[in-house]
């Protein structure tokens, strides 16, 4: 079944189905991974995201859903990938609220989509995602390409807040930005929305598979 909007008060899942949650005007503001299947109330799913943090007992509502009908290799691939970031991200978990706000750029990014954390010794810690990141890494892994990552669109600071409705004011700060990945002067970079992941798995099965989607400006929406 294609992607579609999800309008009811329950929604009938797949292991790793991907999850979207409406942010503004129709742009899709967060993405997951279904962490159980079955029928489940759909404001209430259980998911694993980068929230931030990273959650593998993460709660978020559900607009829109996709899937890829994945096989038992593919769900064991998704869940090693799952585990083995778990592990990483497992400290900035236990930190208060408050105290993990100010980490945000140690476990977060927003371009590129995933980008390593290293101390500076330059030793590697974790990996650094936005939550459409995570997801789009978590089927990479299982050797499904979602995106053509070289054709992402380029997006100005206006749609990065409707995208990121979590981080809309402190989006505003340039020292936050740069943190990011969205430095440099042009006001524009080539970050990956998580609408375009429901319109890549609303294709064939096969297709999906086979040819990573090119992505359109438009497709931050999702409607």
């Amino acid at each position: 079944m294609p992607s579609h909007r999800v309008n009811e008060s329950n929604v009938t899942l797949e292991l790793f189905d991907v999850l979207g949650e409406d942010g503004e005007f129709g742009f899709i503001g967060h993405t997951g991974l279904a962490a159980k299947e079955g029928r489940q109330l759909s404001d209430a799913v259980e998911v694993f995201h980068m929230g931030p943090p990273l959650e593998t007992d993460g709660v978020m509502k559900v607009d829109a859903r996709g899937t890829a009908k994945l096989n038992d290799d593919e769900r064991h691939k998704i869940e090693d990938f799952r585990d083995r970031h778990a592990g990483e991200h497992a400290a900035t978990r236990r930190l208060p609220l408050t105290t993990r706000l100010r980490h945000v750029p140690a476990i977060y990014c927003i371009h590129p989509h995933a980008t390593p954390h290293r101390e500076e010794d330059r030793r590697y810690v974790r990996t650094r995602f936005s939550c459409a990141g995570f997801v789009f890494e978590a089927y990479k892994a299982a050797r499904i390409s979602l995106l053509d990552e070289l054709a992402i669109p380029r997006v100005g600071l206006a749609e990065l807040k409707l995208s990121y409705p979590r981080f809309a004011q402190m989006l505003e700060d340039l020292t936050f930005r740069e943190s990011m990945g969205l430095g440099g002067g042009t006001g524009e970079w080539p970050v990956m929305l998580c609408g375009y992941l429901l319109h890549a798995l609303s294709r064939e099965a096969a297709e999906i598979r086979s040819t990573p989607y090119v992505p359109r400006g438009t497709d931050a929406y999702f409607t």
